[in-house]
């Protein structure tokens, strides 16, 4: 239900802009601004819906008591680094391979978030501030929209695949068409075909959202996953770190300030992020294709074990 209402709400706002273009009075140009009105109405509008959202689950959601546990013994700041240092150098074999996937692939993603809209924007040969500009930020969003309805849709897809295939097939697959359909943008003459790339990265993204995870849930110890999954997410925001520091300066070194080969650029990364997870090597002893979804199966004896692999 949590994947279905985020999927919901992320197609829904890229569609807003659009939606407030021709069922609204907000028309046209930015009034001066750099900012479509249209986009800053959406971000107004979402913000309201944030803060509601907020509100209502603080008044209407109830929570079990805390259960209270003996407070830990302080540790000094060095200590607790000193300690994640090591967990770190003992994580899986295959965490840490991912680690490297996941580098790679949410640096395209941070990319292509920065650059596509004024990529789009610009590509249609339309000045700043214009109402031909604001239409191009809105198909940039109605883009944005179906590559999130793909992925929820693919999502379905996905999940019946990886009862025949393994979890790296299926990733290192999808990604090359992620990071194919970005490249492909380029290409495209038409406002239309972009559609057809944003359902490639569309599947990527699903499988983003799903393989890595069910990779590592089969090879933790199940008392232990809570843990490994927080402790994962940090392959999601160092390459995304490291994008806000890198990516201005070398589109402007590299590119001149141009977008579109920043998103060509995206794509180079997804596929280097797909060439990888090819190399993932599988645990040891490992020599079929998990054959229950690691993920949500309630037997602990599908995780924190040997017997499953990921390559076919």
């Amino acid at each position: 239900m949590q994947s279905l209402m985020i999927a919901l709400g992320a197609v829904l706002a890229s569609l807003l802009p659009w939606f407030m273009s021709h069922f609204s009075t907000e028309k046209g140009g930015s009034g001066g601004l750099e900012i479509p009105a249209t986009v800053r109405w959406s971000y107004y509008g979402g913000a309201v819906l944030f803060l509601a959202a907020v509100i209502y689950t603080t008044l209407t959601t109830t929570e079990k008591p805390v259960l209270r546990k003996p407070a830990a013994p302080w540790r000094p700041t060095w200590h607790r680094l000193k300690t994640l240092r090591q967990e770190m150098v003992a994580l899986p074999e295959v965490m840490r391979q991912l680690a490297v996937v996941q580098f790679f692939t949410w640096l395209s993603l941070f990319t292509l978030w920065i650059y596509f809209t004024p990529a789009i924007a610009h590509a249609s040969k339309s000045t700043l501030g214009t109402a031909d500009y604001a239409r191009a930020v809105e198909w940039a969003g109605i883009c944005f929209s179906v590559y999130n309805a793909v992925a929820f849709v693919a999502s379905f897809v996905l999940f019946g695949l990886a009862r025949r295939y393994s979890a790296r097939s299926i990733h290192w697959v999808s990604l090359s068409i992620g990071g194919s359909a970005l490249i492909s943008v380029q290409f495209l003459s038409s406002s239309s075909a972009l559609l057809l790339s944003m359902a490639g990265l569309g599947i990527a993204w699903a499988s983003i959202l799903s393989m890595p995870y069910a990779m590592i849930a089969a090879v933790v110890p199940t008392e232990r996953i809570g843990y490994y999954m927080g402790l994962f997410n940090v392959f999601v925001v160092i390459p995304q770190i490291v994008g806000s520091i890198t990516l201005g300066l070398f589109a402007k070194v590299v590119f001149k300030g141009s977008e579109m080969p920043m998103i060509v650029a995206a794509g180079v990364s997804m596929l280097i992020g797909a060439a990888v997870m090819a190399l993932v090597r599988n645990p040891a002893g490992a020599d079929a294709a998990p054959t229950t979804d690691p993920i949500f199966t309630s037997d602990s004896s599908s995780r924190g074990s040997d017997s499953h692999q990921y390559s076919k």
